[in-house]
């Protein structure tokens, strides 16, 4: 969706966009429901640091498409390296074409392949996350204890993986709630926009 879909809208029925690609096009009756990327990101990253990790790798790169997600993550990701004094290291932000279980796990298969030396994964949604611990089992690769592995979204999947996934974010229960509380509530047909307050779920991967 861009603001050119948006724009032409006459219809007065309330409308709640969520995600980073819509935060720019909430109005009288458009409403958007998302969380600080940057700063959730940061904080997923400084979890990691805070546990002893120095070479961790970004799973979600993307350069080319509608890829708002990616650069607001990888912004937070890079904030919270300078801010303990970690070099940027090119070779640790692994990009993907996709959001997926498959691109996770690959990228991850890619940074093992080239011997890139890694002790965590802060992955850009809790799908590659899945994908990059499937890819460390395979490869004889303990977590937590060799690689942590922080996701993102903090999706219900997230706590019946093995080990149990830490993530970042609201949720979906609680963007949902929120979604149903802006269409129900009195304050529908005014501009509204709508960051949620996000939390890192520490779990058994990191």
């Amino acid at each position: 969706m861009t603001a050119e879909d948006v724009a032409p809208r006459k219809n007065t029925t309330s409308l709640v966009l969520l995600g980073e690609q819509a935060e720019e096009f909430h109005s009288a009756t458009v409403a958007h429901v998302g969380v600080s990327n940057v700063r959730a990101a940061q904080s997923a990253v400084e979890h990691l640091i805070a546990r002893g990790r120095r070479r961790i790798a970004a799973v979600g790169v993307q350069r080319e498409g509608p890829n708002a997600s990616s650069t607001l993550r990888a912004e937070g990701y890079a904030r919270a390296l300078a801010g303990a004094g970690l070099p940027a290291d090119e070779a640790l932000r692994c990009e993907v074409d996709l959001f997926s279980r498959a691109a996770g796990s690959a990228a991850v298969q890619r940074l093992i392949d080239a011997g890139t030396d890694f002790d965590a994964l802060f992955c850009f949604n809790d799908s590659m996350a899945f994908g990059a611990l499937y890819t460390l089992a395979q490869n004889g690769i303990r977590v937590p204890d060799d690689v942590a592995v922080v996701g993102f979204d903090d999706v219900d999947e997230a706590r019946y993986t093995i080990p149990a996934l830490t993530s970042v974010g609201p949720g979906p229960r609680k963007i949902s709630g929120e979604l149903f509380q802006i269409i129900d509530g009195p304050d529908a047909d005014r501009p509204i926009e709508h960051l949620l307050d996000y939390e890192v779920v520490v779990r058994e991967s990191s």
